[in-house]
């Protein structure tokens, strides 16, 4: 993260915490074991969801590492989702450790909305705002902006966030 990156991700939490107390924050996040996911190891080489392509249940999406699970031509199979960018549903930097995007070329970390569907987002647009509406996030980053769930954000005096997905 270049230093205006990180100048503009401390303002954003410049009301209730110092530069050094997010500083602190980060520098513990990079050195959590890169090999946890959610608090559980995860086995070298053994995915712990279905991969995009394989075959699944419509009922329970959250098994695809994409969250999505859709029939075509009378088959269900796990499908892409549209903002991931290499992101899988147990890759979420609002439980745990921050989780860089796989296949974006930009700073950018990965989260899991509400459907268990992962997507990749800037930290320029990302922003523990105590939201309550998407409408309230629309206002600070523009369309595609929504309120969700991150419990990392307590920290911060809430448990929600304004988020723009990349395209």
């Amino acid at each position: 993260m270049d230093a205006k990156r990180f100048d503009v991700f401390v303002q954003s939490f410049a009301a209730h915490r110092s530069r050094r107390d997010v500083f602190r924050a980060i520098a513990v996040g990079a050195l959590a074991t890169p090999a946890m996911v959610r608090g559980q190891p995860v086995a070298a080489g053994a995915p712990a969801c279905i991969p995009n392509g394989k075959t699944c249940a419509v009922t329970t999406p959250e098994q695809c590492c994409s969250g999505i699970c859709k029939k075509k031509h009378g088959k269900a199979k796990c499908r892409k989702a549209p903002a991931a960018f290499g992101c899988t549903n147990l890759q979420d930097s609002c439980n745990g450790p921050n989780i860089d995007c796989p296949k974006w070329a930009a700073p950018g970390l990965c989260f899991v909305d509400a459907n268990h569907v992962p997507f990749c987002a800037d930290l320029l647009d990302f922003n523990c705002s105590g939201c309550t509406t998407d409408q309230e996030c629309v206002t600070m980053f523009g369309d595609g902006a929504f309120c969700f769930t991150c419990p990392d954000c307590a920290e911060f005096g809430t448990t929600t966030a304004c988020v723009k997905p990349l395209d």
